[in-house]
């Protein structure tokens, strides 16, 4: 089961983020994802809820303890059917 920190880690790969500019996105502190990760110290519950905020598609079950993971690969792949039906019909105009 992987943890917190490697939930983390899939949501930047995910939306192509580099650390810092994933805090900056979500409006922490510079190196504080950084350092947490590093660390695999603790993240604060006001960071997961700026995560959720600004990142709906990750639940907060899924990124706090990964429950309904494969809810979120489904959730993943119709985001990314509707994101790829939206940028054709966007080329068309």
């Amino acid at each position: 089961m992987a943890s917190i920190h490697e939930r983390i880690l899939t949501i930047l790969d995910e939306q192509k983020l580099s650390i810092a500019a994933f805090e900056r996105t979500i409006g922490v502190g510079r190196n504080s994802i950084s350092m947490a990760l590093r660390k695999k110290s603790a993240i604060d519950h006001i960071v997961l809820k700026k995560i959720n905020d600004k990142f709906p598609i990750y639940s907060f079950g899924w990124i706090i303890s990964g429950q309904n993971e494969g809810n979120h690969d489904s959730a993943l792949e119709l985001t990314r059917d509707v994101m790829l039906l939206f940028e054709k019909w966007k080329s068309k105009i």
